[in-house]
């Protein structure tokens, strides 16, 4: 379950120091992130697409210095990802393709 600060006003998502999302499933995109995940609507305005965002969000990318202070080098996220990925298979939330997927995207990030 998504942490809840239910004594703020109104309730808001407990985040972590990135912005992202605390509890529920982790996947390795919140923890061992590239960007902050936000899912609020960005629409200002009607168009065929109003209110889409709070259904799948938006991310803000990290750029190249707060990857570099989040990542030794480009190994060390990888072995992140892969991690969290096995653990995931292991745990019963993702099949073996989804994480091979996720590594291979990895693998092909641009992280120092």
């Amino acid at each position: 379950m998504i942490e809840v600060d239910s004594a703020a006003t109104p309730r808001a998502i407990v985040r972590d120091a990135l912005g992202n999302a605390l509890g529920g499933v982790r996947t390795p995109f919140v923890d061992a992130p590239l960007a902050t995940y936000v899912p609020t609507d960005t629409v200002g305005h009607t168009t065929a697409f109003s209110g889409f965002c709070i259904l799948d969000g938006y991310n803000v990318p990290f750029d190249a210095a707060q990857r570099a202070a989040l990542y030794r080098n480009h190994g060390d996220y990888v072995s992140r990802v892969v991690t969290q990925s096995l653990g995931l298979v292991r745990d019963g939330f993702w099949l073996v393709p989804d994480a091979i997927r996720v590594i291979e995207r990895a693998a092909r990030a641009q992280v120092p």
